[in-house]
This record gives structure tokens, sequence and C-alpha cells, in this order.
């Protein structure tokens, strides 16, 4: 007997997890959420930095923010979001408050917003 034909599969490969493939819509474009690093909003559009590209896009941070969840990263300022893989931790500048990430870049965070990102730090060391 000639043999069946194999089963299409709906199973993601194994080396791929389901945060992996999680893609956010940033403009049009869609965005892989795991090599997503920061976005920084500049009037109308989102300064957007993956693990090895910078795209630009005009946009709205809100709107990219709404797509995540509060394990994905954290806004520390109303100008910023973070990915939660390259926090590394609070520091001073000054009088300010910054979130330093793994490579090097401070990022503003904002006085109302100083517990809170406490908070989200501590839950994840």
């Amino acid at each position: 007997p000639e043999p069946e034909p194999a089963a299409a599969s709906t199973a993601t490969p194994e080396d791929e997890s389901d945060e992996d493939s999680r893609r956010i819509l940033i403009g049009a474009e869609p965005v892989p959420l795991a090599r997503l690093r920061h976005i920084q909003a500049r009037e109308h559009h989102v300064h957007v930095v993956l693990d090895r590209t910078t795209i630009t896009q005009r946009a709205r941070l809100s709107d990219i923010v709404a797509q995540t969840e509060p394990d994905d990263g954290i806004q520390p300022h109303r100008s910023w979001w973070v990915a939660a893989r390259v926090a590394r931790g609070l520091s001073r500048d000054g009088q300010k408050h910054v979130l330093k990430l793994d490579d090097g870049t401070s990022v503003p965070v904002a006085r109302s917003r100083l517990t809170e990102v406490r908070e989200w730090l501590d839950r994840r060391a």
C-alpha cells in the first residue's frame, strides 16, 4: 500500500517559542517583539531600536505599547518604552533617575513612574 500523505503541521518549530513569533505593528510594519530593544517617541514619529537595525515610523507610542504585555517591557517615561530583556537597573544622572540598558543606553524615568519601574525591576530580579 502507498503511504498516506503527511498531515500539515500547525506546531511551531522547536527552536521558536511563542515569544519569538509574536509581532507588533509599528506603523504598518510588523516587528518581531523578540528583536525589539527600545522605542523613543519623537514628535509624530517613533524611533525603534531592534537588535541589528533601527527604524523610524510615523506612529503613536501609545498604540505600540497597547500591543505589549506587562512582562514584555515597561514605559518608564511618556516618550519611551523598553523591552524587559535589555533593562539592567536604575541609576542616577544628577538629580534624575535613569533606566540603564545592557548596551549602556540611559533612558529617563519620570518621577511619577519611579515606584512602578522599581517594582517592575524587583519582580524581574
